[in-house]
C-alpha cells in the first residue's frame, strides 16, 4: 500500500517537473525567438551612419541630394564613392549621396573641373563585368575609376568593387584604386614577332608603328599584344573592326592609344561608351577621312614627321647618344600651345609629330615613343614645377642602368 501511494508521489513529481519543464523550456523558446527576431530587426535597421534608416533600402532622390553640402573629389581617377546605381532610358547610372565637385588630375597640367555633379554614367553589366541590377535602386560603395573619355565632359564612373550599403562617412578620392593588376598573364617577349622590333634602314633608325614601350609589355601579356597588333594592321589598312575577347581588352586598348599609337588620332573616331559589342565580341571604330587614299596620305606625312626626329640616331650610337638626338631633334622644332591649356584641344601626342605643338604631357609622351623606337625604355614623371600653379609631366629615360629626368618641355 505504502509502496503504491509512494509510486503515485513520484509519478505526479515526475509529470510536475515535466510541465515545468515544458513551461520554462516554452519560456526560452520564445525569449530566443524574440532575441533572434530583435536581432533581425536591428540588422534591417542599421544605416552604416544614417540614423534608423537601412541604406541598402534607401531611395536616392536627385532633389534631396541637391540640398546636401558638396563633397570635392580630387584625383586623377581613383575615388570611393557613396550613392545608388539606377536605370534610366540611356541605361545604367550612379546618383551620389551628395553633391560632388570633381577634379580630375590625370592630365596635371590641365585638370578637368566638374561642379555639382550627381549623376555619373555606368556602362551595361557585360561592358564593365558587373550586375547592377541586383544593386538597383539600392545605396551603395562603389570602388573604382571617374573618367571623361576623350575629354568630352560625360562623366562614367568604372567599377572594380561595390559594396552594398555605406560603407564610409562620405565619399573621397582614392589614386590608388586602378584596374586590378591579375587581369592579364605573364608576358613571355620571346614570343614576340619580328615586326615589332627596332626598324632600321641604312644603319638609321625609321618610325615602326608596331613598336611599344618596355613598360607596356610589362603590363600585358602576349594575348593583349596579338590583338593590340591586329588593331595596328586593321588601322592601318583602314578597316572598322576586329574581334575582341572581352570588354577590359577593348578598354585597355583605347586608354594607351595616345601613349602608343598616336597616328591613331590623325583620322580615328572611338565612342567610349559604343566601342565594345557584346554580341559579336568585336571593338569598332571609324575615320574622320573619307577614302582609304585620304587616311593613307595622313598615316605617311605622320611617319614622315617621326622620322624627321629620329633623324641621325644610328644603330652604333650609344644609347645616350641616341637618347640627346632625339632630345635635341624635338626640343627645338616644338612650341607650347598655351590656348590648349584653355580648350585641352589637340592634346595628343599626334599633334606634336604633325603641328610641332602641344603641352607638357604631349611631349613626355612623344619623348618617350621616340626612345622606344630607338630601344630606350622610359616612363612619365609627374609633379609639379617650382613656383608653377599648375602640374607638369616629363620623361624618366633608363641609360645603362640608370634612371635619369628629361624634360622636352623645358
Amino acid at each position: 500500500m505504502r509502496k503504491r501511494k509512494l509510486k503515485r508521489k513520484i509519478k505526479r513529481k515526475i509529470i510536475f517537473l515535466v510541465i515545468i519543464i515544458l513551461l520554462v523550456g516554452g519560456f526560452f523558446i520564445n525569449r530566443k525567438t524574440d532575441f533572434v527576431t530583435k536581432i533581425k530587426d536591428e540588422i534591417n535597421n542599421t544605416d552604416n551612419g544614417e540614423e534608423g534608416k537601412n541604406p541598402a533600402k534607401e531611395i536616392l532622390k536627385e532633389e534631396d541630394v541637391k540640398s546636401k553640402e558638396k563633397v570635392k573629389i580630387e584625383t586623377p581617377s581613383g575615388a570611393v564613392l557613396v550613392g545608388s546605381i539606377k536605370r534610366d532610358s540611356e541605361g545604367w547610372y550612379f546618383m551620389s549621396i551628395q553633391p560632388l565637385d570633381i577634379t580630375l588630375t590625370y592630365y596635371i597640367d590641365h585638370p578637368e573641373k566638374f561642379e555639382n555633379v550627381i549623376k555619373l554614367r555606368m556602362l551595361e553589366n557585360n561592358e564593365d563585368n558587373f550586375n547592377k541590377s541586383i544593386y538597383n535602386n539600392e545605396i551603395v560603395t562603389v570602388y573604382g575609376e571617374i573618367l571623361n573619355p576623350r575629354s568630352m565632359g560625360t562623366l562614367y564612373l568604372y567599377p572594380y568593387n561595390i559594396k552594398s550599403g555605406k560603407q564610409v562617412i562620405q565619399s573621397y578620392a582614392d589614386a590608388s584604386i586602378t584596374a586590378p593588376s591579375d587581369i592579364f598573364g605573364k608576358m613571355d617577349e620571346s614570343l614576340l614577332p619580328s615586326k615589332m622590333n627596332s626598324k632600321i634602314v641604312n644603319g638609321e633608325y625609321k618610325y615602326n608603328f608596331y613598336m611599344v614601350s618596355k613598360e607596356t609589355l610589362y603590363r600585358f601579356d602576349n594575348d593583349f599584344i596579338d590583338f593590340y597588333l591586329e588593331f595596328v594592321d586593321a588601322f592601318l589598312n583602314y578597316k572598322t573592326s576586329i574581334k575582341c575577347p572581352n570588354k577590359n581588352y577593348a578598354d585597355f586598348l583605347f586608354s594607351i592609344l595616345d601613349y602608343q599609337f598616336p597616328v591613331f588620332f590623325a583620322d580615328g573616331i572611338y565612342d567610349f561608351s559604343k566601342v565594345y559589342d557584346k554580341d559579336s565580341k568585336t571593338i569598332n571604330w571609324s575615320y574622320s577621312s573619307n577614302s582609304k587614299t585620304e587616311h593613307d596620305k595622313l598615316i605617311s606625312n605622320f611617319e614622315k614627321e617621326a622620322n624627321k626626329f629620329l633623324n641621325g640616331v644610328t644603330e652604333n650610337l650609344s644609347d645616350s647618344k641616341k637618347s640627346q638626338i632625339i632630345y635635341h631633334n624635338l626640343s627645338k622644332a616644338i612650341s607650347y600651345n598655351y590656348n590648349s591649356l584653355n580648350d585641352f584641344k589637340n592634346t595628343e601626342s599626334y599633334y606634336v609629330y604633325v603641328n610641332h605643338s602641344g603641352i607638357c604631357h604631349s611631349f613626355a609622351y612623344t619623348y618617350n615613343q621616340l626612345l622606344t623606337q630607338v630601344g630606350i625604355e622610359s616612363t612619365i614623371a609627374i609633379g609639379q614645377a617650382k613656383g608653377a600653379s599648375i602640374g607638369h609631366a616629363w620623361s624618366v629615360i633608363k641609360i645603362d642602368g640608370v634612371y635619369y629626368f628629361a624634360d622636352p618641355t623645358y
